[in-house]
């Protein structure tokens, strides 16, 4: 049978169930003794019959279907019997003593008893050893000043003196700063932090710089010539000893520190910026990578400025 044809059957079962159940009854359906009859075809239809009935088509099968009977209420399960309460087992042992618990807080402390009665009087002891002198006391005031004697001879007049020592140099004012290292450029420009100072007349300014800079660059980096500069304020930013430049060169994936320090003299009196200056002179410029740079200066005053012969110039390979 095709789940089609049992689907039906199921329906009409449940259609006759309901008809049953609803109270809707033709004859004596279930009969007396609860069961309901059925005949179903082949091809899956099925009708109730009642086999109380006189006329034959109603109360049992035809020749081209099969009788089917079942319960309109299915068989009473039968009660069980309640079992015998089991034995009760035997006691465990004892389990391990448990951990002590915390020690209590300690409880307040008691009112203080009643002072007892006064003791008897000792002996008395033997007398102290003798104390140091003290110290003298302060010096009482000063009697009335006595009558002016007589004026003197003057004395003779006293040698001239040599002429005194010049005084030592000493530094106004000293300071550093610190920043990033700035990329050099085709233009004249600080490198190193720029410090500013106050230059009086007379006052000369030591400078000390130091900058980090490299290169990611196959090719290297070059073509760079560094200076400590001066720019007084509103000025222009220039080099007092434009021809001792130093001119650095780095590798690939280098990074290298470039100091300088030199003494600025002959500055006018005014306000200045001070720091290590650079120029790119060719490109490319391959100066890529950079690190942090100082600039310490310290002015100075009365100080002998020294100096010496110039050397030759270096042989500048770059």
């Amino acid at each position: 049978m095709s789940f089609v044809r049992r689907g039906r059957s199921s329906l009409l079962v449940a259609a006759v169930l309901a008809l049953v159940v609803g109270g809707i009854a033709y004859g004596s359906i279930p009969d007396s003794s609860g069961v309901i009859h059925g005949c179903y075809k082949s091809s899956g239809d099925l009708r109730v019959i009642n086999t109380a009935s006189t006329k034959k088509d109603r109360s049992s099968c035809k020749n081209d279907e099969t009788a089917l009977n079942w319960n309109q209420q299915g068989p009473t399960r039968a009660k069980s019997v309640k079992g015998d309460k089991g034995a009760r087992g035997p006691t465990g042992p004892t389990g391990p003593r448990g951990p002590s618990g915390p020690k209590g807080d300690r409880g307040d402390t008691g009112a203080a008893g009643p002072s007892g009665p006064a003791g008897p009087s000792g002996p008395r002891g033997p007398s102290g050893l003798k104390g140091d002198k003290g110290d003298p006391g302060a010096a009482g005031p000063s009697g009335p000043a006595g009558p002016s004697g007589p004026r003197g001879p003057s004395g003779l007049k006293g040698d001239k003196g040599d002429p005194g020592q010049p005084g030592a140099s000493a530094a106004v004012s000293i300071g550093t700063r610190r920043n990033s290292t700035l990329t050099p450029t085709a233009n004249l420009a600080f490198l190193s932090p720029a410090l500013p100072v106050t230059v009086a007349a007379g006052q000369v300014v030591l400078v000390t710089a130091q900058i980090t800079l490299g290169t990611s660059s196959a090719a290297g980096a070059g073509s760079l010539r560094l200076w400590i500069c001066d720019q007084p304020n509103g000025g222009v930013i220039t080099q007092p000893h434009p021809i001792d430049w130093i001119a650095p060169f780095a590798v690939q994936n280098s990074l290298n520190a470039y100091p300088l320090t030199d003494t600025l003299t002959s500055l006018p009196p005014g306000s200045y910026s001070v720091g290590l200056c650079g120029q790119i002179t060719n490109l490319p410029n391959n100066w890529d990578r950079n690190d942090w740079a100082y600039t310490t200066a310290e002015v100075i005053s009365g100080a002998s400025v020294l100096s010496g012969p110039v050397g030759p110039p270096p042989t500048r390979g770059r």
